[in-house]
């Protein structure tokens, strides 16, 4: 993946090193660098996540 290319991080602004720490939300796809994130943003904002 380029440089353009790599996603950050939703919560920490961090570049996403691995896939699959994603949600999807009313805004749109969400990527994490961490499930630490992941988990902090789904607390944060549980009434925007959409069903899997």
């Amino acid at each position: 993946m380029s440089e353009e290319e790599k996603k950050l991080c939703d919560l920490c602004q961090l570049v996403v090193e691995i896939s699959g720490l994603t949600l999807k939300t009313k805004t749109g796809e969400k990527h994490f660098c961490c499930e630490g994130c992941k988990g902090i943003y789904e607390m944060l904002n549980e009434n925007d996540i959409l069903p899997e």
